[in-house]
């Protein structure tokens, strides 16, 4: 697992089990079903939620969950904090992985203040462990939330680990826990302005059979397909695509950051064929500031003679 920064989502009712008798997978030696057995995932989840709306301290939560994760990164390792919304949306349970050596502070701290100012609990730090059996071992911290919910919390936070590290591992099904790009203005703290998006590679993939452009965004690791009118077709599918792909471009020019064409980014404008098959029939360095133009430079000299 590498430098990340994520959102995973899981299907409320797909959840871990564990028997009842079975010694329980908090670490606190009891039996599951005198222990985190005690509550039902609707129980926890209330509780929970409703500690995180009326908390009244959540800048000091902000403070002491990123001090977690500092403290869990030990002698320079990798760990991850992990935050949970703990109110579910559509049966849907969100969760964020924050964290990585290669994720500077800005980015750290501006996620996990709006996560927190959003409702969202930091439940537990994944903490790279090689003598644990996937490598990665999770500690849960049960001072970051009051007393009154302390048990709660760490029933919840250990049937949340099990499923992180299933997701991670690649042991939940793909309908019960998928992976979504973190939106990029999450990643500035909130009332500053947007963290600029680093160029990169934006592919333009235009289906004449179709009438269908696909937009895709490395940098933002997303995609986006819309439809078009065969007003202007020839009958020349490059040509064609061409067209379509140029009327994008200039599109992406003028759309809002972070989905606007920055300096440097590299554009590929593909074929998709009949048979499925893409064929690249571009790819271009955009430079965004415009180039000057023979009558430009008629002007601007006309401007600099007088």
């Amino acid at each position: 697992m590498g430098s990340v920064v994520g959102i995973r989502n899981r299907k409320k009712n797909k959840m871990a089990t564990q028997g009842r008798n079975e010694k329980c997978w908090c670490g606190r030696g009891k039996k599951y079903k005198k222990c985190c057995g005690r509550f039902t995932l609707d129980e926890m989840m209330s509780k929970l939620s409703a500690y995180a709306a009326a908390n009244k301290q959540k800048n000091k939560l902000i403070e002491r969950s990123l001090k977690f994760l500092k403290a869990c990164e030990i002698d320079g390792g990798d760990a991850f904090l992990v935050l949970v919304d703990p109110v579910a949306k559509n049966d849907i349970i969100d969760w964020t992985l924050v964290g990585g050596r290669e994720v500077g502070n800005h980015v750290r701290e501006a996620l996990v203040t709006r996560r927190i100012l959003a409702g969202c609990l930091p439940m537990f730090c994944l903490v790279k462990d090689k003598s644990a059996e996937w490598g990665w071992r999770g500690e849960i911290d049960a001072t970051l939330v009051g007393e009154e919910c302390r048990d709660e919390f760490i029933a919840f936070a250990s049937l949340e680990g099990q499923v992180v590290a299933a997701t991670l591992r690649g042991k939940m099904a793909k309908e019960d826990g998928w992976v979504t790009a973190i939106p990029w203005e999450d990643l500035s703290y909130p009332g500053m302005p947007l963290k600029p998006r680093p160029a990169g590679t934006i592919r333009i993939e235009v289906n004449i059979a179709k009438r269908t452009i696909t937009i895709v965004s490395v940098p933002l690791r997303a995609s986006i397909e819309i439809e078009f009118t065969p007003d202007h077709l020839t009958g020349d599918e490059v040509d064609d695509a061409l067209f379509e792909a140029r009327h994008v471009i200039e599109a992406l020019r003028q759309v809002d950051p972070p989905k606007r064409l920055v300096d440097g980014d590299r554009v590929e404008i593909w074929r998709v064929v009949p048979d499925g098959e893409k064929r690249l029939l571009l790819s271009m360095t955009m430079p965004v500031t415009p180039w000057l133009t023979r009558n430009d430079f008629d002007v601007h000299g006309d401007e600099i003679a007088n």
